[in-house]
């Protein structure tokens, strides 16, 4: 039965399926240091199937912070995230999201912990942006995590691809 198949795949990828394009209004991952903590963030777009020949990912978008270091001492480690501020220079705008997070740090098979926030359906125009937010500790690490604001940036980086039928039928 599974030699049938692999003949059939075989076959149709020799009389030249058409490949899909792929269209990713993607953005570059921003990281910054504060001490033994690494912040990084990412905007990573929605994936759409247009039609059998093309897709696209872009808005909405997911906000993505995570926090991460090496440092057992902050196993235990709760922080709040708070005055998140998407700010877009090409037309004057500023995304103000007026909650605070709590997150904890959670050991990673690498042996990092890691404290991540994951925000969804943020509705952006395709341009450049900067972040900002600040975080402090709370709990057992309020004097471990003092209060620091990062900004970092969002820099657009569209790419376009083409996905073999082969890839397309393996879900990649």
């Amino acid at each position: 039965m599974s030699c049938k198949v692999v003949r059939i795949i075989c076959f149709l990828s020799l009389i030249g399926c058409d490949m899909k394009i792929h269209k990713g209004y993607d953005y570059n991952v921003s990281s910054d240091i504060k001490g033994e903590l690494e912040i990084y963030s990412k905007l990573r777009g929605k994936m759409f199937d247009v039609n059998n020949e093309l897709s696209i990912s872009g808005s909405p978008y997911e906000l993505l912070i995570w926090i991460s270091t090496y440092n057992s001492d902050y196993s235990q480690c709760e922080l709040e995230i708070r005055d998140i501020n998407l700010f877009n220079s090409d037309h004057n705008n500023v995304i103000d999201f007026r909650e605070s997070f709590n997150l904890k740090f959670k050991k990673k098979e690498k042996g990092s912990y890691v404290a991540n926030l994951l925000m969804k359906n943020i509705e952006l125009k395709y341009d450049d942006y900067k972040i900002s937010f600040s975080f402090l500790g709370k709990n057992k690490c309020v004097n471990k995590i003092k209060e620091a604001r990062v900004e970092m940036e969002f820099i657009k980086n569209y790419q376009e691809r083409k996905i073999s039928f082969w890839d397309t039928l393996m879900g990649i």
